[in-house]
């Protein structure tokens, strides 16, 4: 073909008019790929921004009246420095999405901001309950196994970071601030303890979905927020000159927790039951289960005993002692149960059983 007749051919394409559906439909098609690379310049440009702002956070500590000035630098710099779109997106953000460290940033300068302690504590608080919030989320939706495990996760390790955070704020031992620690001391008692049935719940809803090592970082956290909770009321019991409300109020807290160890108490004589309906179970493991119930239950009458003689710290230290051995019984129990289930990891499991603390 010479090249005139190729130009010929060329020149009559002009003439051809596609579909009017499919133009609309292309440009369409454009104009929303050209619309989402500008969002992903525009974000990349916030994460660029959010990295200068704080690259020097990590290494530079200022005096403290400086840093509310920083804090406010930090907000009005995310704010201005990208889209508010973005900064409205990361407040709504999980555990797992690349924005959620700009809520943490954000959510920790409204702290650094506060003006007053009162403040401050309350922050913490409705940090505690959005933690707690993002948690129930995350176990609820659905998704890839391995994606979801590795979310919650994340997630149970900020609602420990939280309680870790919210007990910092505890204002430091002084006689000017008695009532400021105890008022502080409750609503993190309060806090712990609806961490700790959150997080029980959660497990429950997984229940083995997510492995052993998500289930042994659940039973972490319960832990830490359990300690959290008895510390706490500890030190509204040290501060506290207590008048007959305030032994009510603490009487009240402490049968809900003894009620609560009688339920773990029960669990674990139920499981054991079904342990002992396996031959391959070790009578000599149930023994030692047995033989530690028997102890977190006499225990326990102690502490109700020694609340009625109106020694609350005896019976606090009773119900410590009682939690410690319930935790350690509860391992045994399940790597018992794990035992007769998966034969083939029987060796580790003794191995595993045979390191628990036993209390003697």
């Amino acid at each position: 073909m010479e090249e005139k007749d190729l130009v010929r051919k060329i020149v009559q394409l002009k003439d051809i008019k596609p579909n009017d559906q499919w133009v609309v439909s292309c440009r369409s098609r454009l104009a929303f790929r050209i619309e989402m690379e500008r969002k992903k310049a525009l974000l990349n440009k916030d994460f660029f921004a959010l990295g200068e702002i704080f690259s020097f956070w990590k290494d530079y500590n200022p005096g403290r009246a400086f840093k509310a000035v920083y804090a406010i630098a930090i907000v009005f710099a995310l704010i201005v420095s990208g889209s508010g779109l973005t900064v409205f997106a990361a407040m709504n953000s999980l555990p797992g999405s690349n924005l959620y460290q700009i809520k943490l940033a954000i959510e920790k300068a409204r702290v650094m901001i506060a003006t007053s302690g009162d403040n401050k504590v309350q922050l913490q608080s409705e940090m505690t309950n959005r933690r707690l919030a993002e948690l129930k989320k995350i176990v609820e939706a659905s998704g890839p196994s391995e994606q979801k495990k590795g979310r919650v996760e994340q997630a149970v390790s900020q609602v420990q970071q939280q309680l870790a955070d919210f007990k910092d704020q505890l204002p430091k031992s002084n006689d000017n601030e008695t009532e400021k620690i105890v008022a502080t001391a409750k609503i993190l008692n309060e806090k712990a303890g609806q961490v700790e049935k959150a997080l029980v719940e959660a497990g429950k809803t997984l229940s083995g979905e997510g492995g052993q090592n998500l289930s042994d970082k659940i039973s972490e956290a319960v832990e830490t927020a359990d300690k959290t909770g008895i510390e706490a009321l500890e030190i509204i019991i040290a501060q506290e000159q207590l008048d007959n409300a305030s032994r009510e109020e603490i009487a009240i807290k402490v049968g809900e927790i003894i009620s609560d160890i009688k339920e773990r108490l029960a669990s674990i004589e139920a499981k054991l039951v079904a342990l002992n309906a396996f031959k391959a179970s070790s009578t000599i493991r149930a023994v030692l289960i047995k033989d530690q119930t028997d102890k977190a239950s006499e225990l326990l009458e102690q502490a109700e005993q020694n609340m009625e003689e109106g020694k609350i710290v005896a019976a606090i230290e009773n119900i410590k002692t009682a939690k410690e051995i319930i935790r350690s019984t509860e391992r045994i129990v399940e790597i018992s149960l794990g035992s007769v289930i998966g034969s083939d990891s029987s060796g580790d499991n003794e191995a595993a059983a045979s390191s628990t603390t036993v209390v003697k």
